[in-house]
């Protein structure tokens, strides 16, 4: 019996990864809290979870919530800048999954959106970072026979800081777009129930 719960095992993520220059195995967490946060660390420079949210992103709520009712397993995957070092591809920051649902997720906090332009400059950023790691992951779990937009639920999440200025009628036609384009949703709130 695999140590990894299904939600790793059912993607054959560890094989389809076999070959990177870091493993996979060492950049995910099982964790079956109520309740605990991602976000990015700048001091080891990629994303971490924990139960705590450190102090200096509670203001600005610069870290995303991952509620655990059931307290199942869930999977936390540290990807851009611990599983992906090096390379020039675009891709999110992490991933935060069960056996039904896949997140997909990047962190803009500490862009501030000063301008419209640079706004749409950085959400269109983020978007194409997922979108670049939802193909990569569906090319390399193909290989092993599996459809990852047919074995989970895929979603992407855009975190935003506060500061970020945030019209809800343009994140919705966002949304729409990126959803028609891509398959699968694209959200803002920074929370997800599994």
């Amino acid at each position: 019996m695999s140590v990894y719960p299904d939600s790793v095992t059912q993607l054959r993520l560890l094989s389809s990864f076999a070959g990177f220059a870091v493993r996979l195995a060492d950049c995910l967490i099982i964790l079956s809290d109520e309740e605990f946060y991602a976000f990015d660390d700048k001091v080891q420079g990629y994303s971490i979870c924990s139960k705590d949210i450190p102090q200096e992103l509670e203001l600005n709520q610069e870290y995303f919530t991952i509620k655990n009712c059931t307290k199942k397993n869930i999977a936390f995957w540290s990807i851009d800048g611990k599983f992906i070092t090096k390379s020039q591809m675009q891709k999110c920051d992490c991933a935060i999954f069960d056996e039904n649902v896949f997140c997909l997720v990047e962190f803009k906090t500490d862009s501030e959106g000063k301008s419209d332009e640079t706004k749409e400059e950085i959400i269109k950023h983020a978007q194409n970072q997922i979108v670049s790691m939802y193909k990569l992951i569906t090319e390399k779990i193909k290989t092993k026979g599996i459809d990852f937009s047919q074995k989970v639920t895929v979603e992407g999440h855009i975190c935003l800081s506060k500061r970020y200025p945030r019209k809800s009628s343009e994140e919705m036609s966002l949304q729409a777009l990126f959803a028609e384009k891509n398959g699968f949703g694209l959200y803002f709130d920074g929370i997800k129930e599994f």
